[in-house]
């Protein structure tokens, strides 16, 4: 990924390096909410740098990782970075992965980035019990 002066990520990872390394003590809450910020800042980062590149996007030479990811593990990474809005919403979540081949060959980073978008703009509109069906 690029970096320019708007895609703050490898200060974010140094950030939270260093916060660890500062704060040797910190609660295992602090320690997991640290590595969803940061995989958050990683996503934004990613996307932000996409955007900007506005004649790579339309061109179509956007480049893809294509690489074996598991949709089940993220899927569940992707809940986690929400977990709090959810909670906070009180909105009841509930997941069902009953895929038998849950392996895919895409762009991991893009298909979080897809499933974040899913699960973060239906939380916004969302007030009733929400179902994220069957992930196949």
């Amino acid at each position: 990924m690029a970096t320019n002066a708007v895609t703050p990520a490898p200060d974010a990872d140094l950030a939270v390096v260093a916060t660890k390394r500062q704060y040797p003590d910190l609660s295992e809450k602090v320690r997991s909410d640290l590595l969803i910020l940061n995989r958050d800042l990683q996503l934004e980062a990613r996307l932000i740098d996409d955007l900007l590149d506005l004649t790579r996007i339309s061109t179509g030479k956007i480049s893809l990782r294509r690489e074996t990811t598991d949709v089940h593990s993220l899927m569940r990474s992707v809940i986690q970075l929400c977990q709090r809005d959810v909670d906070r919403r009180q909105i009841d979540l509930s997941l069902r992965f009953e895929a038998l081949h849950s392996q895919v060959l895409g762009d991991t980073g893009r298909l979080q980035q897809v499933f974040w978008n899913l699960l973060s703009n239906a939380n916004q509109v969302l007030r009733r019990p929400l179902l994220v069906g069957e992930v196949a």
